[in-house]
């Protein structure tokens, strides 16, 4: 055992002769400010919330960090635990290459600085559900550090760049979990996720409400999805997010900060905050101290609640982890000998899929996009994938139409329909989509038809439907001939006498009356920018806005 701590303390101290390895994307200039420091912050009263985030993701992988057993989330109790798993005696751990892939390619993705050689250690702790006593964890030498990343958030409908610092990202075992049963007054363990690949990402105290930092979580998920590392669905408690929470007054010292654990949706990250910026505020006003604490977050109250104090400084013991050598990473850029079944870095860099940054941007640059069509869209996975197979399929459309048709019609049908988060994939096929956004633009199908046939596709969920075949047989095509358009205005002055007298009074609000009638009339189907023209005429009239 002496002999492992003077190897592992010698590790550290060759480990600051290596050279660092940089992420994909250089920092921005030096100066330049993203509308996070540009913009003041949001206060209360004078007072300033301060907030950093740890971010803990299960990493997507079949087998656990150090063992063989599997990760499935709905298994039964204890079915998915090895002898490593639940601590028995002369067990070793054995690192999952999947798992140090994932977090190299997060590394890039956040434009850290990527430690070539890193150290695992132990923090002790009692948990009934961490059977070791001790978590293995990189406190000190992690496999990444010094990042950033830009994230959008929306505010009154306009986006404004932020740009927030990572501090460092470390891998680390997950423990188990309780089941408290209060009816019999007991516990019960369950080792199933005990040792699943965690990648606990740190943020520096960049935020200041709990939006912007909702936002970032936001953005992050976004790009956790596209590496295909964490399938981040909250829910499962597959991405958990605690928060570091303290206020000031401008110029003075950082407040004592508390802890808010295990935040499981953005709503509640946000409520959180908010919640705890205001009741900290409320404290110190009164001349009281905030307590350094760990809180919990009640979703029914939207409050949060003490779950153990930090007033004395927990000792977690750490120490460098005996059973694991040091995580040589090789890069074959470097003309390195990369040993078989390592992780080459070079490699790894390669197969970075287009992140959401990127993708924003192309989507001003080349497409043109209103910035919050291009903020919204690249927002959700779905609709980016949507967006982007159908763009080159629409024929007589630009993409800012295919964006239009998005924003202003299918995200309102999918709220309506529930689909906004809960489905994996929008039941709207791309080239269905670019059909019915070319109609729209030539003026073959009005925009309210258009709407329908969406709702209809949503509310179907099939995918077979005929998109084309149930336009012509319905005949949905719009009336764009003026003498038609004449002919059903004629009707409908004819019929309502009472509408035009009131019109000639002077009471605009009964055009409006008529061009309704001739809408109803023609099943929704005249063009109405014709009709208004050729009604205007008839009546010897300016219609305008009342």
């Amino acid at each position: 055992m002496i002999l492992c701590l003077q190897i592992a303390r010698q590790c550290r101290r060759y480990l600051h002769t290596y050279p660092l390895l940089q992420g994909t994307r250089n920092r921005p200039p030096k100066g330049q400010k993203s509308d996070a420091q540009a913009e003041p912050k949001q206060q209360t009263d004078g007072w300033s919330g301060v907030i950093g985030l740890e971010i803990h993701a299960q990493i997507k992988s079949k087998s656990k960090l150090f063992s063989g057993s599997g990760t499935e989330f709905s298994a039964p109790s204890n079915t998915q635990v090895s002898l490593f798993d639940c601590a028995t005696p002369g067990t070793l751990p054995v690192l999952n290459r999947r798992c140090v892939e994932a977090a190299v390619k997060t590394a890039f993705a956040l434009n850290c600085t990527i430690n070539p050689v890193s150290l695992f250690d132990r923090k002790h702790y009692f948990y009934a559900d961490l059977p070791t006593g001790y978590q293995i964890t990189q406190r000190y030498k992690p496999i990444a550090a010094s990042g950033w990343m830009e994230y959008v958030q929306v505010v009154n409908k306009q986006p404004h760049k932020h740009i927030v610092n990572i501090e460092q990202i470390q891998l680390e075992q997950d423990s188990g979990k309780s089941i408290h049963n209060p009816q019999d007054n007991n516990s019960l363990i369950d080792l199933n996720r005990a040792g699943i690949g965690l990648m606990e990402i740190i943020t520096k105290p960049d935020f200041t409400s709990g939006e912007q930092a909702a936002a970032f979580v936001r953005e992050l998920v976004l790009i956790l999805k596209v590496l295909h590392v964490c399938d981040v669905r909250m829910f499962e408690g597959s991405l958990r997010v605690d928060a570091n929470i303290s206020v000031h007054r401008k110029g003075e010292p950082l407040g004592v900060r508390s802890e808010v654990k295990n935040l499981a949706s953005m709503k509640f990250i946000s409520k959180a905050i908010d919640y705890e910026i205001s009741r900290q505020v409320k404290i110190l006003e009164k001349g009281e101290k905030v307590v350094n604490e760990t809180r919990g977050f009640d979703l029914k109250t939207g409050r949060t609640y003490p779950m153990r104090d930090k007033e004395i400084l927990q000792d977690y013991r750490y120490m460098p982890e005996p059973n694991l050598p040091p995580l040589r990473l090789f890069n074959s850029e470097n003309s390195q000998i990369v040993p078989q079944g390592q992780v080459d870095i070079a490699v790894v860099k390669k197969e970075l899929p287009e992140l959401p940054s990127v993708k924003r941007t192309r989507y001003l640059e080349e497409f043109k996009l209103f910035p919050i069509h291009a903020a919204m869209i690249v927002a959700d996975e779905r609709l980016s994938s949507l967006f982007d197979a159908a763009v080159p399929m629409a024929k007589n459309s630009t993409p800012q139409n295919v964006s239009t048709l998005i924003m202003n019609g299918l995200v309102g049908i999918l709220n309506t329909a529930n689909l906004s988060e809960s489905a994996e994939e929008i039941p709207v096929k791309p080239k269905d989509f670019a059909l019915l956004t070319d109609m729209l633009s030539e003026e073959k199908v009005p925009r309210s038809i258009v709407l329908n046939i969406l709702q209809d596709l949503v509310k179907d969920g099939s995918g077979s439907t005929d998109v084309a075949k149930v336009i012509e047989d319905n005949k949905w095509y719009q009336i764009n001939d003026e003498a038609e358009l004449g002919a059903l205005c004629d009707r409908v002055i004819a019929e309502d006498s009472e509408s035009l007298e009131a019109i000639k009074a002077g009471r605009m609000k009964a055009f409006n009356a008529l061009m309704a009638k001739v809408k109803t009339l023609s099943k929704d189907l005249a063009n109405m920018k014709l009709t208004k023209g050729i009604m205007e005429k008839k009546l010897e009239i300016k219609a305008t806005k009342d």
